[in-house]
């Protein structure tokens, strides 16, 4: 059996609603979990939480660089604009090891030539997203194996 890939799913937290942040990650984890080891940065919801001492701040973006560092695919939903996401994304991009990334900007939100500049692949919808990223980088013995029912 092949080693399953690692994606990281990056995406607006800060200031989202449940609906911007939590929805998307949820359908993704449930739907691609066959096929990859799934790196969600809210499974560490950090919303409502102190973040006014450097100590916690550093500790919260530390484990996301960690998660990142250890991913080879960065999967970036910009469900809104904000700040982090596109932080995550230089930071991939930026790593000796680079991780593809593959970035998702609805076609409501303009594209930021830095965010195109710094990814892989960009598309405008995530069930496109999605599609490229199973048919590119699921294994093939576990994409066999689902669809033919073993």
């Amino acid at each position: 059996m092949s080693e399953l890939k690692k994606v990281y799913l990056a995406g607006p937290i800060a200031n989202c609603e449940d609906s911007e942040c939590c929805g998307w990650r949820e359908d993704l984890k449930r739907r691609l979990k066959p096929y990859f080891i799934l790196f969600d940065p809210l499974d560490r919801d950090y919303r409502g939480c102190d973040l006014s001492s450097w100590e916690s701040v550093r500790t919260l973006v530390s484990t996301d660089i960690s998660l990142i560092e250890d991913s080879d695919i960065i999967f970036a939903n910009f469900t809104r604009m904000g700040f982090g996401t596109p932080m995550e994304i230089k930071h991939a991009y930026d790593m000796e090891k680079r991780p593809t990334i593959i970035t998702v900007v609805p076609k409501e939100l303009s594209l930021s030539p830095w965010v195109v500049y710094h990814s892989n692949v960009v598309f405008r919808e995530i069930e496109e997203a999605i599609t490229h990223l199973v048919e590119n980088y699921a294994p093939e013995d576990i994409l066999e194996q689902i669809h033919y029912g073993y």
